[in-house]
């Protein structure tokens, strides 16, 4: 398999997951419930063991740079944007923009903290950052693993490091028990076994050999992880967390192999081209879709229209395809945006440092 043959199939994939996290977040009255175990059983995991595959090792400077630039600047792009939304409902109360977070004091501590869920520090209310947690999970995750990546451990270089990053996953597991930590550090600890699991996915040549027995380990804890009950990465948190981890990278495996194949089977075929097209401004579309999710009530409204006369599911399946809609939208219109692109887009457009600078 030739490297843009991987490109490719890598994009195929994160299109796939990426339309699960909007699928994951649209399915109402039907969460939770087995549709959401097998979607949360795979669809963060997938990020951080593609990230894991494509590993390079680079220096502190570099990826710092690299991830504040394609993470962090999105993050507070975001922050900015429902800041925006929340002064805008405050001055013009209006039916469609009601944000989740109602006052900008409220909103400052929450992406400070930088938690997917609400929690309460030290006596301290502060409400969740949305979806948002993973951009700073995996900054932090990609820095651990980079760091200890950049080590030389001898002969059985290898296993140690593995060890290393179990013990550092089973870290962020246990943690959660105390509290959850600033900048989302549970989940970044607990990424970094999918990280690895990545990177020796690529190391040992795995995806394009991968035997019977590997995909009946993925299949068995994948279906496993999911009967189980839901896989909350956010949190480090299922009713078997051990099972769910192993699931989310038996799952992952299962993503991968289909786009693989998909990429034979649907060379250049529409379903490619908007698996492609979603995969490769995964992280703009997540954060669309948090702006969506967290401050704009068409949701809510398509399905207090459609319920009274159409059944439930259907409702559900239109609200699927508007939020798929919005985002896929918003991301042919966001490249046009100077500003917006350099924010969300630096890698196709440059940073927004560079775009002030010309």
């Amino acid at each position: 398999m030739t490297n843009k043959l991987r490109i490719k199939w890598i994009d195929v994939a994160r299109g796939i997951a990426i339309l699960c996290v909007v699928i994951g977040h649209s399915l109402g009255n039907y969460w939770p419930g087995i549709i959401g175990n097998v979607i949360f059983a795979f669809h963060m995991p997938i990020f951080f063991v593609l990230s894991g595959y494509l590993y390079r090792h680079k220096s502190f400077l570099v990826l710092l740079k690299n991830n504040l630039t394609t993470l962090i600047i999105p993050y507070i792009a975001t922050i900015f944007i429902e800041g925006i939304v929340i002064i805008f409902c405050r001055f013009l109360p209006n039916p469609i923009f009601l944000p989740r977070i109602l006052s900008l004091h409220q909103l400052v501590k929450s992406s400070m903290y930088g938690v997917g869920v609400d929690v309460n520090v030290f006596h301290h209310s502060i409400s969740s950052v949305g979806a948002l947690w993973f951009l700073l999970a995996m900054f932090l995750s990609s820095q651990i693993f980079n760091f200890i990546m950049g080590f030389n451990l001898g002969r059985h270089d290898s296993i140690a490091k593995g060890c290393i990053f179990v013990i550092l996953s089973l870290c962020g597991i246990w943690m959660t028990q105390i509290m959850l930590f600033p900048l989302s550090l549970n989940s970044a600890l607990g990424a970094q076994f999918f990280l690895y699991c990545g990177y020796i996915l690529k190391k040992r040549n795995m995806i394009d050999s991968l035997n019977k027995w590997l995909m009946l380990f993925s299949c068995v804890f994948f279906v496993w992880s999911s009967y189980s009950g839901v896989f909350g990465m956010v949190t480090m948190t299922s009713p078997n967390v051990l099972i769910s981890m192993l699931g989310g990278v038996g799952g992952s495996i299962l993503v991968i192999k289909l786009s693989t194949k998909m990429d034979y089977a649907f060379r250049n075929n529409k379903i490619e081209k908007i698996l492609t097209f979603f995969g490769r401004n995964s992280l703009v579309i997540l954060c669309l879709h948090i702006i969506d999710l967290d401050n704009i009530q068409l949701w809510s409204r398509i399905m207090s229209f459609i319920t009274p006369i159409l059944p439930y599911s259907v409702a559900i399946i239109v609200g699927i395809v508007y939020r798929i809609l919005f985002v896929g939208f918003a991301c042919l219109i966001i490249p046009k945006i100077p500003i917006f692109r350099n924010l969300y887009m630096p890698r196709q457009f440059g940073s927004l440092i560079k775009w002030v600078r010309n």
